[in-house]
């Protein structure tokens, strides 16, 4: 389906078709051209409904924002418990959520102007649902019928703090939502809720990598790459990414969590910074953020608040010089 003006520029939404009960997998922005495209295949397929449920591998707006506009009364809408809380909490407390998100980023030393410029066309701010919706929680084990499909739901916290992805292992069919992407990389951002997101990536990355998988569906772009491959390539990223950080704050300690961002590698259509695309920017700084995080943990950086800034340093550096 469509995601219009978005660089993802679609999603793959998945349809199980069983005797009884039908499952979508994923649903898609919350805008007209993703809705048209849905009821599209909606109709296409003849499904109906009221035998349909829907399981949602995250609550990012591109995955979950049209529930509302397909949803019937008697559908099951399946989500993680951990981010049907997020999801709660950004509908019910959307204007103290996104403070709490601006307080973060501009402790990072993110420009106020700039953020607020960021935020104005914020896919995951604007196309959310316009209503909530009622979800069952599944949990790591969860098992789910429909047709010949024999479901399991896999645990795989990083991309959000609640991921989840679903393995036929019978069939070795694995619906990888945004944890496993071909030929682009998810974005793992830094999370108030889930401290050390790229730890928690790369430890779910490495649960997954021998499943005996045949076919992995991804939630976006192409879907015809194996599974192992691909894990242990983006598990080579970001090792990669975080030689990048270390090397930057070696040659230039102190530097706050946006421009750390700034000096980075990234592969993207933009000459320099300053022209970067603004919500590729805030991408980039909440994935900086959790490389920091990764390697504070890993006791190679410190991080030191300076006038309410955070700021970076080699733990090498010694107080003095700093």
């Amino acid at each position: 389906m469509s995601l219009p003006r978005n660089p993802l520029k679609s999603l793959n939404s998945y349809v199980l078709i069983g005797a009884d009960r039908n499952l979508i997998v994923d649903t898609g922005f919350n805008l007209p051209e993703s809705l048209q495209d849905l009821r599209a295949g909606i109709e296409e397929l003849g499904l109906d409904m009221k035998r349909t449920d829907i399981f949602l591998t995250h609550f990012h707006a591109d995955h979950c924002g049209l529930v509302p506009k397909v949803v019937s009364p008697d559908s099951v809408v399946y989500m993680s418990a951990v981010d049907r809380d997020l999801f709660d909490d950004v509908m019910d407390n959307a204007d103290n959520f996104w403070v709490l998100v601006e307080r973060r980023f501009l402790n990072e030393g993110y420009p106020k102007n700039e953020f607020e410029r960021t935020q104005t066309a914020n896919p995951a701010k604007k196309y959310l649902p316009e209503v909530k919706f009622t979800s069952v929680p599944v949990a790591d084990g969860t098992r789910l019928s429909y047709g010949n499909f024999r479901l399991e739901c896999v645990w795989t916290p990083g991309h959000t703090p609640g991921h989840v992805c679903l393995f036929d292992k019978d069939q070795g069919i694995f619906f990888s939502g945004d944890h496993v992407l071909f030929d682009i990389t998810p974005n793992i951002t830094a999370w108030a809720t889930l401290p050390n997101s790229l730890q928690h990536y790369m430890n779910s990355l490495l649960r997954i990598r021998d499943c005996p998988v045949r076919v992995t569906l991804t939630g976006h772009r192409e879907n015809d790459g194996v599974l192992s491959e691909r894990v242990a390539q983006l598990i080579a990223h970001h090792k990669n990414r975080l030689a990048n950080v270390e090397r930057i704050l070696e040659d230039q300690p102190g530097l706050n969590g946006y421009e750390v961002a700034s000096c980075m590698n990234w592969d993207i259509r933009a000459k320099n910074w300053a022209d970067f695309p603004p919500g590729q920017r805030w991408f980039a700084v909440g994935e900086a953020l959790s490389h920091l995080n990764y390697l504070i943990d890993q006791g190679k950086v410190k991080r030191i608040v300076k006038n309410g800034v955070h700021t970076y340093f080699p733990v090498k550096t010694c107080e003095c010089e700093i």
